[in-house]
């Protein structure tokens, strides 16, 4: 009894846990999703997923219609030919679900996603569907669950006209996406609406469902720049052995400790003692790149429209991550938003999809972290040989770092965003001025 007692209590955890979580087959974005534990928001988010899944638009809006209607029949009091309306369509949905039910399409689908795609590019998704029933398959609703907001299929949803029993198809459709971020497609879903397209039944699938959607951006064909060679510690063992080799200096006498395996032998047989090769340590190129989030006098709101500097900002960064990823630079990668972003790429430490994966997720902030970022990078001013700082605002702030940079003798490039074409007194002659429409329209191609 004890044991069996037990068990419910552990399914009922677990059912909990489940309400709890919230529906996670319906198609989303990260981060911006998020989950509550407020009851009403939890069971209208149910109530959502149980619409969205079951109702068809028809079906959602005569249901809901009937029950306006029947409230305001009730009210009358009194028996009227019109109490048969609502009962006639509760009927008619009925016979909708036990139809539907018994003509429910028995298919398995599996689908493939790529897991990244540049935003205003389609993104190829590919079906594969097999009849697992007695009876050919006509027309069913095929990915009938919505898509992520801000996608959407190109041309018409995937469909085919008949599918025999045992038999496989495979579709493709493309879909595009409008903004950048990572996003999370509902299950794979085939069902059908037989007879009345009122209420629906159906199967999920299987299949990968997180993509991240990459800031679109127009490659740079020059940045105006010294980018100058600082010693690395660690040498060629920071930044991988890709591309580089630690440099032959000299030869000299063995000593206890050196390394068997720098023995050069041809100079032994020559002089009759030990000589090994002596190695100049590695001097890199790392470059800071430096992307500031923070909107002066702009409030920022959850799913709000996108901040058009911003996103110039963005793509502007990743135009120059990729300048500098071709040409093999250690990149050293700062953010700072609500959230202070710190990732270090080059060779083969990471790729520049990793960069862009970082710029897809990044929110404009509320307040000016600035302060807390720059004592990230004054801890390696250093080691830095170069510096992109991508800005959005210009203050006594932003001034200083720059100046320590430079103090530092780090070259430093500085990029100041604007919207109008007004000159300000304030900002210094080497801060280069960009439109932030020049760069949407990809007219920004040297900086």
């Amino acid at each position: 009894m004890a044991s069996h007692v037990q068990r419910w209590r552990i399914r009922w955890r677990h059912a909990l846990a489940k309400f709890k979580a919230g529906p996670d087959h319906l198609a989303g974005s990260l981060p911006r999703q998020t989950r509550s534990r407020v009851l009403t928001v939890l069971v209208l988010r149910w109530l959502r997923a149980f619409v969205t899944t079951h109702f068809t638009a028809a079906g959602a809006v005569l249901f809901l219609l009937s029950l306006l209607f029947a409230a305001f029949v009730m009210d009358a009091g009194r028996w009227r030919p019109a109490h048969l309306l609502p009962l006639a369509i509760l009927v008619l949905f009925v016979v909708n679900g036990l139809l539907g039910w018994l003509a429910m399409p028995r298919l398995q689908v599996e689908r493939s996603i790529p897991g990244s795609v540049m935003m205003g590019d389609t993104l190829p998704v590919e079906y594969r569907l097999r009849n697992i029933g007695r009876v050919p398959l006509w027309c069913p609703d095929i990915e009938a669950l919505p898509l992520p907001s801000n996608m959407h299929f190109v041309s018409a949803r995937p469909s085919f006209d008949m599918l025999a029993p045992g038999k496989e198809a495979r579709l493709r459709a493309d879909v595009i996406a409008r903004r950048r971020g990572r996003y999370v497609f509902a299950v794979p879903r085939v069902d059908s609406a037989f007879p009345f397209h009122l209420w629906r039944w159906g199967h999920n699938g299987a299949g990968e469902r997180k993509v991240v959607v990459y800031p679109s951006f127009t490659p740079l064909r020059d940045v105006d720049m010294s980018f100058g060679l600082r010693y690395q510690p660690g040498g060629v063992a920071f930044s991988s052995h890709i591309g580089s080799s630690m440099e032959f200096l000299s030869c000299r006498e063995f000593r206890t400790g050196d390394d068997p395996r720098h023995l050069h032998s041809r100079s032994w047989a020559r002089l009759g003692t030990p000589v090994v090769r002596e190695f100049r340590e590695e001097y890199l190129c790392r470059t800071a790149l430096v992307l500031d989030t923070y909107r002066r006098h702009r409030v920022v709101l959850r799913r709000a429209a996108e901040d058009a500097v911003l996103e110039a900002g963005i793509s502007l960064s990743a135009a120059v991550a990729d300048y500098l990823a071709s040409r093999e630079y250690l990149i050293e990668f700062f953010a700072a938003g609500s959230e202070i972003y710190r990732f270090d790429a080059g060779r083969s430490l990471a790729y520049l999809e990793d960069i862009l994966d970082v710029l897809s997720c990044i929110e404009p902030s509320r307040s000016d972290p600035f302060a807390t970022l720059s004592a990230m990078i004054e801890s390696d001013k250093l080691q830095m040989s170069s510096a992109i700082l991508i800005l959005l605002t210009w203050d006594s702030v932003r001034a200083d770092l720059v100046r320590d940079l430079m103090d530092a003798g780090v070259a430093v490039k500085v990029v100041l965003l604007h919207e109008n074409h007004t000159e300000d007194g304030n900002i210094p002659a080497f801060v280069e001025r960009v439109a932030w429409t020049d760069i949407r329209d990809g007219q920004c191609t040297v900086i």
